[in-house]
Protein backbone atom coordinates (compact mmCIF):
# COMPACT_ATOMS: atom_id res chain seq x y z
CA UNK A 1 0.00 0.00 0.00
CA UNK A 2 1.50 3.95 -0.89
CA UNK A 3 1.70 6.01 1.69
CA UNK A 4 0.16 9.35 1.18
CA UNK A 5 2.32 12.27 1.58
CA UNK A 6 1.30 14.25 4.20
CA UNK A 7 -1.00 11.50 6.20
CA UNK A 8 -0.84 11.37 10.17
CA UNK A 9 -1.12 8.29 12.31
CA UNK A 10 -3.40 9.38 14.97
CA UNK A 11 -2.17 8.44 18.61
CA UNK A 12 -4.90 7.68 21.24
CA UNK A 13 -3.65 7.35 25.11
CA UNK A 14 -6.90 8.91 26.75
CA UNK A 15 -8.71 5.59 27.33
CA UNK A 16 -7.67 2.53 25.46
CA UNK A 17 -4.10 2.96 23.84
CA UNK A 18 -4.62 2.57 20.26
CA UNK A 19 -2.94 3.90 16.83
CA UNK A 20 -5.04 4.55 14.16
CA UNK A 21 -4.11 5.08 10.25
CA UNK A 22 -4.90 7.92 8.14
CA UNK A 23 -7.37 5.91 6.48
CA UNK A 24 -8.98 4.72 10.44
CA UNK A 25 -7.66 1.42 9.41
CA UNK A 26 -5.99 -0.32 12.94
CA UNK A 27 -2.30 -0.34 13.24
CA UNK A 28 -2.38 -1.12 17.12
CA UNK A 29 0.23 -3.22 18.47
CA UNK A 30 -0.47 -6.77 20.13
CA UNK A 31 2.18 -6.36 22.66
CA UNK A 32 1.26 -4.38 25.56
CA UNK A 33 5.24 -3.47 26.01
CA UNK A 34 5.10 -1.98 21.91
CA UNK A 35 1.86 -0.07 22.95
CA UNK A 36 3.70 1.06 26.06
CA UNK A 37 6.98 2.72 24.19
CA UNK A 38 4.38 4.04 21.39
CA UNK A 39 3.06 5.97 24.48
CA UNK A 40 6.05 7.05 26.24
CA UNK A 41 6.96 8.94 23.31
CA UNK A 42 3.70 10.08 22.10
CA UNK A 43 3.54 11.67 25.94
CA UNK A 44 6.68 13.00 25.65
CA UNK A 45 7.05 16.86 24.64
CA UNK A 46 9.40 16.82 21.70
CA UNK A 47 8.44 12.85 21.52
CA UNK A 48 11.67 12.01 21.68
CA UNK A 49 13.67 9.00 24.23
CA UNK A 50 17.33 7.98 24.43
CA UNK A 51 16.90 4.32 24.08
CA UNK A 52 18.53 3.58 27.51
CA UNK A 53 15.82 4.96 29.04
CA UNK A 54 12.94 3.46 27.00
CA UNK A 55 14.61 0.57 28.12
CA UNK A 56 14.86 1.55 31.72
CA UNK A 57 11.22 2.23 31.57
CA UNK A 58 9.52 -0.99 30.15
CA UNK A 59 12.66 -3.92 30.84
CA UNK A 60 14.07 -2.74 33.89
CA UNK A 61 14.14 -6.22 35.61
CA UNK A 62 16.23 -7.28 32.70
CA UNK A 63 20.07 -7.03 31.78
CA UNK A 64 21.23 -4.82 29.46
CA UNK A 65 21.91 -6.85 26.90
CA UNK A 66 18.24 -8.93 27.12
CA UNK A 67 17.07 -5.79 27.19
CA UNK A 68 18.37 -4.39 24.59
CA UNK A 69 17.59 -6.95 22.44
CA UNK A 70 14.01 -6.67 23.71
CA UNK A 71 13.89 -2.99 22.73
CA UNK A 72 14.55 -4.20 19.19
CA UNK A 73 12.11 -6.86 18.68
CA UNK A 74 9.85 -4.15 20.17
CA UNK A 75 10.82 -1.66 17.49
CA UNK A 76 10.44 -4.57 14.86
CA UNK A 77 7.11 -5.31 15.42
CA UNK A 78 5.69 -1.58 15.93
CA UNK A 79 7.16 -1.07 12.03
CA UNK A 80 5.81 -3.99 10.87
CA UNK A 81 2.09 -2.91 12.38
CA UNK A 82 2.87 0.26 10.81
CA UNK A 83 3.56 -0.55 7.09
CA UNK A 84 3.61 1.94 4.55
CA UNK A 85 4.09 4.30 7.75
CA UNK A 86 7.62 2.73 9.25
CA UNK A 87 9.99 5.32 8.76
CA UNK A 88 7.38 7.50 10.93
CA UNK A 89 9.35 5.92 13.43
CA UNK A 90 12.85 6.69 13.69
CA UNK A 91 15.58 5.58 15.59
CA UNK A 92 19.75 5.60 15.89
CA UNK A 93 21.79 4.18 17.83
CA UNK A 94 21.11 7.14 20.59
CA UNK A 95 17.39 8.00 20.33
CA UNK A 96 14.23 6.83 19.70
CA UNK A 97 10.99 9.40 18.33
CA UNK A 98 8.69 9.58 16.52
CA UNK A 99 8.59 11.91 13.44
CA UNK A 100 7.77 15.33 13.10
CA UNK A 101 4.33 16.33 11.75
CA UNK A 102 3.41 13.03 11.43
CA UNK A 103 1.64 11.89 14.32
CA UNK A 104 -1.62 13.14 15.93
CA UNK A 105 -2.21 12.41 19.46
CA UNK A 106 -5.54 12.78 21.26
CA UNK A 107 -4.23 14.59 24.09
CA UNK A 108 -2.35 17.36 22.64
CA UNK A 109 -5.42 18.47 20.45
CA UNK A 110 -8.00 18.39 23.32
CA UNK A 111 -5.64 20.56 25.40
CA UNK A 112 -4.85 22.79 22.92
CA UNK A 113 -8.34 23.69 22.42
CA UNK A 114 -9.96 26.51 24.63
CA UNK A 115 -13.14 25.15 25.16
CA UNK A 116 -13.77 22.83 28.57
CA UNK A 117 -12.58 19.44 28.33
CA UNK A 118 -14.61 18.00 31.19
CA UNK A 119 -17.32 16.38 29.20
CA UNK A 120 -15.13 14.53 26.21
CA UNK A 121 -12.58 13.28 29.35
CA UNK A 122 -15.02 12.47 32.08
CA UNK A 123 -14.48 8.79 32.63
CA UNK A 124 -11.69 8.17 30.69
CA UNK A 125 -8.55 7.16 32.30
CA UNK A 126 -5.10 7.76 30.79
CA UNK A 127 -3.76 4.18 29.13
CA UNK A 128 -6.85 2.76 30.39
CA UNK A 129 -6.00 -1.68 30.60
CA UNK A 130 -2.79 -1.30 30.09
CA UNK A 131 -0.66 -4.07 31.62
CA UNK A 132 3.12 -3.64 32.11
CA UNK A 133 4.59 -5.35 35.06
CA UNK A 134 7.63 -3.53 35.29
CA UNK A 135 8.19 -1.12 38.50
CA UNK A 136 9.92 1.87 36.48
CA UNK A 137 6.80 1.74 34.22
CA UNK A 138 4.26 2.03 36.59
CA UNK A 139 6.34 4.81 38.43
CA UNK A 140 5.84 6.18 34.78
CA UNK A 141 2.71 5.98 34.62
CA UNK A 142 1.68 7.09 37.52
CA UNK A 143 3.75 10.67 37.33
CA UNK A 144 2.14 11.27 33.90
CA UNK A 145 -1.19 10.84 35.36
CA UNK A 146 -1.08 12.55 38.22
CA UNK A 147 0.73 15.51 35.92
CA UNK A 148 -2.40 15.28 33.81
CA UNK A 149 -4.79 15.36 36.68
CA UNK A 150 -3.02 18.78 38.04
CA UNK A 151 -2.94 20.24 33.94
CA UNK A 152 -7.14 18.91 33.36
CA UNK A 153 -7.94 20.89 36.69
CA UNK A 154 -6.21 23.88 35.81
CA UNK A 155 -7.68 23.90 31.98
CA UNK A 156 -10.56 26.44 31.31
CA UNK A 157 -13.82 24.93 32.35
CA UNK A 158 -12.53 21.71 33.60
CA UNK A 159 -14.53 19.99 35.32
CA UNK A 160 -12.09 16.16 35.85
CA UNK A 161 -12.46 14.48 38.48
CA UNK A 162 -9.46 12.78 39.61
CA UNK A 163 -10.42 9.05 39.53
CA UNK A 164 -10.96 10.00 35.82
CA UNK A 165 -7.71 10.23 34.82
CA UNK A 166 -5.85 7.85 37.65
CA UNK A 167 -7.94 4.99 36.83
CA UNK A 168 -11.62 3.68 37.59
CA UNK A 169 -9.83 1.49 40.29
CA UNK A 170 -8.62 4.85 42.14
CA UNK A 171 -11.29 6.33 44.16
CA UNK A 172 -11.19 9.61 46.25
CA UNK A 173 -10.86 7.23 49.40
CA UNK A 174 -7.75 5.89 47.89
CA UNK A 175 -5.83 8.64 47.46
CA UNK A 176 -6.71 9.42 50.67
CA UNK A 177 -5.84 6.66 52.31
CA UNK A 178 -2.74 6.09 49.79
CA UNK A 179 -2.54 2.67 50.74
CA UNK A 180 -0.63 1.60 47.50
CA UNK A 181 0.40 4.90 46.29
CA UNK A 182 3.95 5.86 47.68
CA UNK A 183 5.45 9.29 48.76
CA UNK A 184 8.45 10.52 46.66
CA UNK A 185 11.46 12.87 46.61
CA UNK A 186 11.48 15.57 44.21
CA UNK A 187 14.83 17.12 43.07
CA UNK A 188 14.65 20.88 42.72
CA UNK A 189 17.48 22.76 40.81
CA UNK A 190 19.91 24.46 42.78
CA UNK A 191 19.63 27.71 43.70
CA UNK A 192 23.03 29.55 43.36
CA UNK A 193 24.52 29.67 39.91
CA UNK A 194 27.93 27.88 40.53
CA UNK A 195 29.07 27.35 36.84
CA UNK A 196 29.32 23.91 34.86
CA UNK A 197 31.67 22.24 37.81
CA UNK A 198 28.65 23.29 40.42
CA UNK A 199 25.88 22.19 38.44
CA UNK A 200 27.52 18.79 37.69
CA UNK A 201 28.03 18.24 41.24
CA UNK A 202 24.80 19.37 42.36
CA UNK A 203 23.55 16.70 39.94
CA UNK A 204 25.83 13.82 41.02
CA UNK A 205 25.11 14.55 44.91
CA UNK A 206 21.22 15.28 44.68
CA UNK A 207 21.09 12.05 42.90
CA UNK A 208 22.74 9.89 45.04
CA UNK A 209 20.72 11.06 48.23
CA UNK A 210 17.40 10.06 46.38
CA UNK A 211 18.81 6.91 44.47
CA UNK A 212 19.84 6.19 48.50
CA UNK A 213 16.10 7.20 49.37
CA UNK A 214 14.33 4.83 46.89
CA UNK A 215 16.85 2.12 47.47
CA UNK A 216 15.16 1.36 51.29
CA UNK A 217 11.75 0.75 49.15
CA UNK A 218 8.22 2.01 48.52
CA UNK A 219 9.46 5.93 47.81
CA UNK A 220 9.90 7.19 44.50
CA UNK A 221 11.64 9.67 42.81
CA UNK A 222 9.26 12.13 41.19
CA UNK A 223 9.39 15.16 38.70
CA UNK A 224 5.93 16.45 39.90
CA UNK A 225 3.90 17.25 43.08
CA UNK A 226 1.91 14.26 43.76
CA UNK A 227 -1.15 13.44 45.83
CA UNK A 228 0.57 11.57 48.38
CA UNK A 229 3.27 12.99 51.01
CA UNK A 230 6.60 13.92 49.58
CA UNK A 231 10.38 15.98 50.20
CA UNK A 232 11.89 18.58 48.07
CA UNK A 233 15.53 18.27 47.89
CA UNK A 234 18.03 21.14 47.15
CA UNK A 235 21.81 20.46 46.88
CA UNK A 236 23.42 23.84 46.23
CA UNK A 237 27.19 23.62 45.41
CA UNK A 238 30.01 26.44 45.34
CA UNK A 239 33.40 25.32 43.99
CA UNK A 240 36.68 27.74 44.77
CA UNK A 241 39.90 27.68 44.31
CA UNK A 242 40.87 25.56 47.45
CA UNK A 243 37.37 24.35 48.35
CA UNK A 244 34.12 22.83 47.52
CA UNK A 245 30.99 23.57 50.26
CA UNK A 246 27.64 21.54 49.75
CA UNK A 247 24.73 22.47 50.68
CA UNK A 248 21.57 20.31 51.33
CA UNK A 249 18.69 21.39 52.02
CA UNK A 250 15.36 19.05 52.09
CA UNK A 251 11.76 20.59 52.43
CA UNK A 252 8.49 19.28 53.05
CA UNK A 253 7.15 19.72 48.95
CA UNK A 254 3.57 20.91 49.43
CA UNK A 255 4.22 24.42 51.95
CA UNK A 256 8.09 24.48 51.68
CA UNK A 257 9.01 24.20 55.41
CA UNK A 258 12.55 23.53 56.52
CA UNK A 259 12.76 19.76 57.00
CA UNK A 260 16.84 19.56 57.86
CA UNK A 261 19.79 21.23 56.08
CA UNK A 262 23.24 19.98 56.39
CA UNK A 263 26.48 21.83 55.18
CA UNK A 264 29.65 20.45 54.86
CA UNK A 265 33.03 21.57 52.71
CA UNK A 266 35.82 19.97 51.07
CA UNK A 267 39.02 20.35 49.44
CA UNK A 268 39.43 20.61 45.72
CA UNK A 269 41.23 19.23 43.08
CA UNK A 270 42.78 16.20 45.60
CA UNK A 271 40.14 13.66 44.09
CA UNK A 272 36.61 13.39 43.04
CA UNK A 273 34.95 15.27 46.41
CA UNK A 274 32.01 12.72 46.30
CA UNK A 275 34.77 9.90 47.14
CA UNK A 276 35.85 12.58 49.91
CA UNK A 277 34.41 10.61 53.48
CA UNK A 278 33.19 13.95 54.85
CA UNK A 279 31.02 14.82 51.78
CA UNK A 280 29.62 10.86 51.44
CA UNK A 281 28.67 11.61 55.46
CA UNK A 282 26.44 14.58 54.62
CA UNK A 283 24.87 12.12 51.85
CA UNK A 284 24.08 9.58 54.04
CA UNK A 285 22.73 11.87 57.07
CA UNK A 286 20.44 13.47 53.99
CA UNK A 287 19.34 9.71 53.03
CA UNK A 288 18.64 8.64 57.14
CA UNK A 289 16.95 12.10 58.04
CA UNK A 290 15.34 11.98 54.64
CA UNK A 291 13.94 8.65 55.38
CA UNK A 292 13.05 9.93 58.70
CA UNK A 293 11.18 12.59 57.62
CA UNK A 294 9.14 11.28 54.88
CA UNK A 295 7.74 8.47 57.32
CA UNK A 296 6.84 11.51 59.82
CA UNK A 297 5.09 13.28 57.01
CA UNK A 298 2.75 9.90 56.47
CA UNK A 299 -0.40 10.25 58.40
CA UNK A 300 -2.21 7.75 60.61
CA UNK A 301 -4.45 7.16 57.71
CA UNK A 302 -1.66 6.04 55.89
CA UNK A 303 0.15 3.15 57.71
CA UNK A 304 -0.66 0.85 55.84
CA UNK A 305 1.65 2.38 53.24
CA UNK A 306 4.40 0.08 51.80
CA UNK A 307 6.79 2.58 52.57
CA UNK A 308 5.78 3.18 56.34
CA UNK A 309 5.49 -0.84 57.01
CA UNK A 310 8.86 -1.04 55.30
CA UNK A 311 10.26 1.90 57.42
CA UNK A 312 8.78 0.22 60.53
CA UNK A 313 9.67 -3.29 60.21
CA UNK A 314 13.36 -1.86 60.22
CA UNK A 315 12.98 -0.03 63.47
CA UNK A 316 11.43 -3.39 64.68
CA UNK A 317 14.39 -5.41 63.30
CA UNK A 318 17.01 -3.28 65.28
CA UNK A 319 15.37 -3.48 68.62
CA UNK A 320 16.54 -6.78 69.67
CA UNK A 321 13.60 -8.23 70.67
CA UNK A 322 12.64 -11.61 69.40
CA UNK A 323 8.78 -10.55 69.63
CA UNK A 324 9.28 -7.39 67.44
CA UNK A 325 11.86 -9.80 65.01
CA UNK A 326 8.18 -11.63 64.18
CA UNK A 327 6.37 -8.57 64.10
CA UNK A 328 9.19 -7.24 61.66
CA UNK A 329 8.90 -10.54 59.37
CA UNK A 330 4.89 -9.73 59.09
CA UNK A 331 5.23 -6.16 58.11
CA UNK A 332 8.13 -7.05 55.53
CA UNK A 333 5.85 -9.44 53.88
CA UNK A 334 2.98 -6.99 53.69
CA UNK A 335 5.36 -3.99 51.97
CA UNK A 336 6.43 -6.94 49.80
CA UNK A 337 2.58 -7.75 48.52
CA UNK A 338 2.22 -3.82 48.26
CA UNK A 339 5.09 -3.64 45.75
CA UNK A 340 7.90 -3.21 47.48
CA UNK A 341 9.79 -6.12 46.42
CA UNK A 342 13.56 -7.27 46.47
CA UNK A 343 14.79 -4.42 49.19
CA UNK A 344 11.66 -6.14 51.57
CA UNK A 345 13.10 -9.74 50.71
CA UNK A 346 16.81 -8.82 51.18
CA UNK A 347 15.37 -7.19 54.36
CA UNK A 348 13.49 -10.55 55.52
CA UNK A 349 16.84 -12.76 55.29
CA UNK A 350 18.82 -10.30 56.76
CA UNK A 351 16.03 -10.87 59.98
CA UNK A 352 17.51 -14.56 60.12
CA UNK A 353 20.83 -12.68 61.12
CA UNK A 354 19.19 -11.77 64.57
CA UNK A 355 17.37 -14.58 64.72
CA UNK A 356 20.78 -16.31 64.82
CA UNK A 357 23.21 -13.85 65.91
CA UNK A 358 20.59 -12.90 69.19
CA UNK A 359 18.52 -15.23 69.62
CA UNK A 360 20.39 -18.20 68.99
CA UNK A 361 18.20 -19.93 66.11
CA UNK A 362 19.42 -22.98 64.38
CA UNK A 363 21.26 -22.41 61.33
CA UNK A 364 20.93 -25.23 59.04
CA UNK A 365 16.71 -24.73 59.73
CA UNK A 366 16.71 -20.91 58.10
CA UNK A 367 19.24 -21.10 55.75
CA UNK A 368 17.26 -22.82 52.49
CA UNK A 369 14.77 -20.03 53.72
CA UNK A 370 17.42 -17.35 53.24
CA UNK A 371 19.34 -18.33 50.40
CA UNK A 372 15.42 -18.47 48.46
CA UNK A 373 14.67 -14.57 49.49
CA UNK A 374 18.24 -13.63 48.85
CA UNK A 375 17.63 -15.29 45.06
CA UNK A 376 14.62 -13.43 44.73
CA UNK A 377 15.89 -10.09 46.12
CA UNK A 378 18.48 -10.19 43.58
CA UNK A 379 16.51 -10.98 40.55
CA UNK A 380 13.86 -8.39 41.46
CA UNK A 381 16.20 -5.24 42.19
CA UNK A 382 20.05 -6.70 40.49
CA UNK A 383 21.12 -2.64 40.60
CA UNK A 384 19.93 -1.80 44.27
CA UNK A 385 23.25 -1.13 46.37
CA UNK A 386 21.01 -1.76 49.74
CA UNK A 387 19.87 -5.86 48.65
CA UNK A 388 23.11 -6.40 47.32
CA UNK A 389 24.88 -5.05 50.91
CA UNK A 390 22.61 -6.90 52.86
CA UNK A 391 23.22 -10.28 50.67
CA UNK A 392 26.92 -9.89 51.11
CA UNK A 393 26.53 -9.93 54.82
CA UNK A 394 24.02 -12.90 54.92
CA UNK A 395 26.57 -14.87 53.16
CA UNK A 396 29.28 -14.35 55.20
CA UNK A 397 27.06 -14.27 58.27
CA UNK A 398 24.63 -17.32 57.92
CA UNK A 399 26.26 -19.21 54.97
CA UNK A 400 29.82 -18.92 56.26
CA UNK A 401 30.55 -17.97 51.91
CA UNK A 402 33.46 -15.13 52.60
CA UNK A 403 34.09 -14.99 49.00
CA UNK A 404 30.94 -14.24 47.81
CA UNK A 405 30.18 -11.61 50.80
CA UNK A 406 33.12 -10.11 49.13
CA UNK A 407 32.18 -9.98 45.64
CA UNK A 408 28.41 -8.98 46.06
CA UNK A 409 29.15 -6.09 48.73
CA UNK A 410 32.61 -4.80 46.18
CA UNK A 411 29.62 -5.12 43.65
CA UNK A 412 27.38 -2.82 45.42
CA UNK A 413 29.98 -0.33 45.90
CA UNK A 414 29.95 -0.90 42.36
CA UNK A 415 26.47 1.22 42.37
CA UNK A 416 26.48 2.85 44.97
CA UNK A 417 30.38 3.86 46.24
CA UNK A 418 29.22 5.99 49.52
CA UNK A 419 26.98 2.73 50.70
CA UNK A 420 28.22 2.70 54.10
CA UNK A 421 26.53 -0.81 54.49
CA UNK A 422 28.55 -1.92 51.78
CA UNK A 423 31.96 -0.55 53.05
CA UNK A 424 31.37 -2.27 56.40
CA UNK A 425 30.02 -5.59 55.20
CA UNK A 426 33.28 -5.75 52.71
CA UNK A 427 35.59 -4.61 55.62
CA UNK A 428 33.96 -7.69 57.57
CA UNK A 429 34.79 -9.97 54.26
CA UNK A 430 38.61 -9.03 54.26
CA UNK A 431 38.70 -9.83 57.76
CA UNK A 432 37.48 -13.01 57.72
CA UNK A 433 39.81 -13.33 54.68
CA UNK A 434 42.65 -12.74 56.59
CA UNK A 435 43.18 -9.09 55.46
CA UNK A 436 42.49 -7.96 59.06
CA UNK A 437 44.33 -4.23 58.41
CA UNK A 438 42.46 -3.72 55.57
CA UNK A 439 39.32 -4.90 57.01
CA UNK A 440 39.71 -2.69 60.13
CA UNK A 441 40.19 -0.15 57.94
CA UNK A 442 37.18 -0.48 55.83
CA UNK A 443 35.12 -0.75 58.58
CA UNK A 444 36.86 2.36 60.29
CA UNK A 445 35.65 4.34 57.30
CA UNK A 446 32.12 2.91 56.59
CA UNK A 447 31.90 4.05 60.46
CA UNK A 448 33.03 8.14 59.71
CA UNK A 449 30.62 8.09 56.80
CA UNK A 450 27.30 6.37 58.24
CA UNK A 451 24.34 8.38 58.82
CA UNK A 452 22.42 8.27 62.36
CA UNK A 453 20.36 5.50 60.71
CA UNK A 454 19.33 1.72 62.80
CA UNK A 455 22.02 0.31 61.05
CA UNK A 456 25.08 2.48 62.94
CA UNK A 457 25.27 0.67 65.96
CA UNK A 458 25.95 -2.68 63.93
CA UNK A 459 28.62 -1.24 62.10
CA UNK A 460 29.79 0.00 65.52
CA UNK A 461 29.95 -3.53 66.56
CA UNK A 462 31.91 -5.04 63.19
CA UNK A 463 34.38 -2.35 63.80
CA UNK A 464 35.24 -3.49 66.78
CA UNK A 465 35.16 -7.37 65.62
CA UNK A 466 38.09 -6.05 63.23
CA UNK A 467 39.42 -4.57 65.95
CA UNK A 468 39.81 -7.13 67.83
CA UNK A 469 40.69 -9.55 65.12
CA UNK A 470 43.71 -6.95 64.12
CA UNK A 471 44.94 -6.28 67.81
CA UNK A 472 43.65 -2.88 68.51
CA UNK A 473 41.91 -4.81 71.61
CA UNK A 474 41.30 -0.97 73.66
CA UNK A 475 40.03 0.36 70.38
CA UNK A 476 37.82 -2.68 70.43
CA UNK A 477 36.53 -2.27 73.98
CA UNK A 478 35.77 1.51 73.14
CA UNK A 479 34.03 0.72 69.86
CA UNK A 480 32.21 -2.17 72.04
CA UNK A 481 30.76 0.00 74.63
CA UNK A 482 29.65 2.33 71.94
CA UNK A 483 27.75 0.26 70.48
CA UNK A 484 25.82 -1.02 73.54
CA UNK A 485 25.29 2.48 74.58
CA UNK A 486 23.86 3.24 71.10
CA UNK A 487 21.51 0.40 71.63
CA UNK A 488 21.50 -1.63 75.10
CA UNK A 489 19.54 -4.30 73.94
CA UNK A 490 22.31 -5.49 71.62
CA UNK A 491 23.50 -9.04 72.77
CA UNK A 492 26.29 -9.15 70.10
CA UNK A 493 28.94 -6.81 72.10
CA UNK A 494 28.26 -8.36 75.10
CA UNK A 495 30.30 -11.72 74.26
CA UNK A 496 33.22 -9.74 73.11
CA UNK A 497 33.36 -7.03 75.79
CA UNK A 498 33.75 -10.36 78.47
CA UNK A 499 36.33 -11.62 76.31
CA UNK A 500 38.29 -8.39 76.20
CA UNK A 501 37.97 -7.75 79.35
CA UNK A 502 39.24 -10.60 80.75
CA UNK A 503 41.93 -10.11 78.44
CA UNK A 504 43.03 -6.66 79.69
CA UNK A 505 42.36 -7.89 83.37
CA UNK A 506 39.26 -5.99 84.03
CA UNK A 507 38.14 -9.24 85.94
CA UNK A 508 35.17 -6.52 87.86
CA UNK A 509 33.75 -5.26 84.88
CA UNK A 510 34.12 -9.05 83.20
CA UNK A 511 32.04 -10.25 86.04
CA UNK A 512 29.38 -7.69 85.64
CA UNK A 513 29.09 -8.24 81.89
CA UNK A 514 28.66 -12.07 82.44
CA UNK A 515 25.89 -11.64 84.80
CA UNK A 516 23.93 -9.44 82.14
CA UNK A 517 24.08 -12.75 79.61
CA UNK A 518 23.30 -14.66 81.98
CA UNK A 519 19.78 -13.05 82.30
CA UNK A 520 18.93 -13.98 78.47
CA UNK A 521 21.17 -17.19 78.39
CA UNK A 522 21.03 -18.75 81.95
CA UNK A 523 23.43 -21.69 80.92
CA UNK A 524 26.44 -19.60 79.29
CA UNK A 525 29.39 -20.46 80.16
CA UNK A 526 32.81 -19.58 78.75
CA UNK A 527 33.36 -22.55 77.47
CA UNK A 528 30.02 -21.79 75.70
CA UNK A 529 31.96 -19.57 72.71
CA UNK A 530 34.28 -22.35 72.29
CA UNK A 531 31.31 -24.25 70.30
CA UNK A 532 31.21 -23.51 66.70
CA UNK A 533 27.52 -23.21 66.52
CA UNK A 534 27.53 -20.18 68.60
CA UNK A 535 27.44 -17.02 67.10
CA UNK A 536 31.12 -15.70 68.06
CA UNK A 537 33.09 -16.79 65.34
CA UNK A 538 35.73 -13.50 65.64
CA UNK A 539 36.40 -14.77 69.02
CA UNK A 540 37.14 -18.11 68.11
CA UNK A 541 39.39 -16.51 65.19
CA UNK A 542 40.79 -14.43 67.23
CA UNK A 543 43.36 -16.56 69.37
CA UNK A 544 41.86 -14.77 72.31
CA UNK A 545 40.33 -17.85 73.71
CA UNK A 546 43.35 -19.63 74.38
CA UNK A 547 45.16 -16.72 76.54
CA UNK A 548 42.33 -16.31 79.38
CA UNK A 549 40.66 -18.46 82.25
CA UNK A 550 37.17 -20.32 80.64
CA UNK A 551 36.60 -21.63 83.93
CA UNK A 552 35.91 -17.84 85.36
CA UNK A 553 32.98 -17.04 87.26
Amino acid sequence: MKRNEGAKVAISVLGPFQMTGPGGEDLTPRAQKSCALLAILALTTNHKRPRASLQDKLWSDRGPVQGANSLRQALTEIRKCLGPYRDYLVSDNRLISLADNCFEVDIENLLAEDQPVGSRAEGATLLEGIGIRDEEFENWLRDERSAFQGTLSSHPGSVIEPAAVLGPDISSSFIQSSAMWRPWVRILSPTVATGDSGIFYSKVISDTIARGIQEYGAADISTVIRETPGIDLQVDVFPTDTFVAVHVTLLEARSGRLLWSGTQHVPSGVEFICNVAALQKLMNQSIDIGLIQLRNLLSDSDNENAYAIGFDALQMMFSGSRDNLSIAESYLDRAYERGSKGIMLALKAYSKTFLMGEHLADRKAHIEETQALLRQAIEFEPFNSNVLAFASYIHSFILADYRTGHDLAEKSLNYNPANPLALAFLGRAKTYLGKTDEGYRLLSRARTIAGPGPIRYTIEFLTGVAATLSGRYAEAIRLHEMSRTMEPRYRAPLRYLLILYLKTGDQQKARAILEEIRKFEPDFSLQTIRQNSYPSEGLRVSGLLDSINLNFE
